[in-house]
């Protein structure tokens, strides 16, 4: 759920660059959604934005869905994170934190993410969590600037920033930096590369993807449906507008609010079902259904 679509830096590839206006949603909303959640049965609650670390009442946000019973991630690019912010968040219950690790050069880190010291900021970010025992995940997208590096970039958060998880997501190209495009096969290849080497070197048990594109024969590796068309996720917007996927512009038609619906979760599937797809609303969709070849994510 994205509590603010307000942002601290101008990241190259940002699906969500044209949505960074001052859409805020109130504690008073966010505590509506989290009850509508609780009578859906959801578990689990991704707080996201824009950066949730700008809203001004994120730890009572966190606080309030722990407390109702929610599992609490919180996705962010780590900039204005400090240690008592930290400290206070794992006190009422974040269990993960997400964080963007988008090279192992901090040059090329802070140009992707549109502000200096960015790589700093979120290095020192991780370390605060681990400090306070918040589950850390590392996260690249992967763009041309860094599908080279994806290697050097999961050393870095296994072996330096001692990261919980690493994560690689596919970029989906916003239209405004054509430079960054990849094709689906580079970008396959790479993520094979990555996670060869984290099953070799890391001696990693697990890999999990929820990639439509991925799936890799393997004792480690476990593959599961796209959770958006499965409809085991909503994305959600401050005003409760819930889209198709979040990091699709061309999918951001809204499919209801969830502050109006009688049942989100037959709302979500109802709309999802109703979904009218075209040529390259999803990439993935169109890789996979008409073998389409180096098509652009």
């Amino acid at each position: 759920m994205e509590i603010i679509s307000d942002c601290n830096l101008s990241c190259k590839y940002c699906y969500n660059a044209q949505s960074h206006n001052q859409s805020i949603i109130s504690i008073t909303n966010f505590k509506k959604a989290v009850n509508i959640f609780i009578k859906a049965g959801i578990k689990q609650l991704s707080i996201s934005g824009g950066d949730p670390l700008l809203h001004p009442n994120l730890i009572e946000m966190v606080e309030y869905a722990h407390k109702k019973g929610l599992v609490v991630h919180l996705c962010t690019n780590g900039y204005i994170l400090d240690d008592n912010t930290a400290k206070k968040l794992a006190s009422v219950g974040l269990s993960q934190i997400q964080i963007n690790i988008d090279s192992h050069m901090p040059s090329i880190h802070d140009k992707l993410r549109g502000k200096a010291h960015a790589f700093k900021k979120a290095t020192e970010a991780i370390n605060l969590c681990k400090k306070y025992k918040i589950t850390t995940v590392v996260v690249t997208v992967v763009t041309k600037s860094n599908i080279d590096d994806l290697i050097d970039i999961s050393i870095l958060a296994h072996d330096v920033l001692k990261a919980d998880r690493y994560r690689v997501i596919d970029y989906i190209s916003n239209g405004l930096n054509t430079k960054l495009d990849i094709s689906v096969d580079d970008y396959l290849n790479a993520t094979s590369e990555v996670i060869n080497h984290s099953i070799k070197n890391f001696k990693t048990k697990n890999v999990i993807s929820y990639e439509p594109l991925f799936n890799q024969n393997s004792d480690n590796f476990f593959h599961i449906p796209c959770p958006i068309s499965k409809s085991y996720a909503i994305n959600i917007k401050p005003n409760g507008d819930v889209v198709f996927c979040a990091c699709n512009s061309k999918l951001t038609k809204p499919l209801f609010n969830i502050f109006t619906a009688d049942n989100i979760e037959k709302s979500h599937k109802q709309s999802v079902r109703n979904l009218k797809f075209t040529k390259s609303n999803c990439p993935a969709r169109d890789y996979k259904n008409n073998h389409i070849k180096n098509i652009i994510l």
